[in-house]
């Protein structure tokens, strides 16, 4: 079934996080990076983030360090980080990332912080399903989706890109999705376009 409908015939999945199959994924929170920095924005990050990016992990039991985090800012492990530059993908930045155990205390610095460049305008909003809101009090307008349909005739310059529409969503070509599935774990979640929320 096609994910996106192109004349080049590729498929696109949205990419997301979810706990995985053998335990609750760690709840992350920021120590050290600036609360209002965006991540979204498809721009390179001025001022740089301090380095290390310093992160507290609360553990319960059954939590685990997973291989990608969306908030409270986008991480991967560098299991993934190697998958992703072995398929030379430029557009993105990466950042050192220091995560604290709140049980142990030890640290982990297997992980990078990651900031997509070049934010594509790939959706179709005739045929993408979503509500517009604006909330006065704040000053602060944008959409929520229930369903994505891309450009006929899309091409996006990279395997792994964010949307103009929808900063927060991440989207992965099925070359990178493939190869993802077999290097990471189950809290990596590839959902078909049609069927995003968010």
């Amino acid at each position: 079934m096609k994910s996106l409908e192109q004349d080049n015939k590729d498929l696109y999945f949205m990419m997301e996080s979810q706990s995985p199959s053998n335990g609750f994924k760690a709840l992350l929170y920021s120590i050290n990076d600036d609360p209002y920095r965006s991540w979204c924005s498809g721009k390179s990050l001025i001022p740089k983030p301090q380095s290390p990016i310093q992160l507290s992990a609360k553990m319960r039991p059954g939590s685990i360090l997973v291989d990608y985090w969306k908030v409270p800012v986008p991480i991967i492990s560098k299991k993934i980080q190697k998958v992703i530059n072995d398929l030379n993908i430029q557009n993105i930045e990466y950042f050192q990332v220091e995560i604290l155990n709140s049980l142990t205390h030890e640290k982990n610095c297997d992980y990078v912080a990651f900031n997509l460049l070049n934010n594509e305008c790939a959706l179709d909003l005739n045929k993408s399903k979503y509500k517009s809101y604006k909330h006065l009090g704040f000053g602060v307008e944008g959409s929520d989706f229930s369903s994505i349909v891309f450009k006929s005739n899309f091409k996006p310059a990279s395997l792994i890109f964010r949307l103009q529409e929808v900063s927060n969503a991440i989207v992965v070509h099925e070359s990178l999705k493939n190869s993802l599935e077999k290097s990471g774990d189950s809290s990596l979640t590839f959902i078909e376009p049609k069927n995003w929320c968010g």
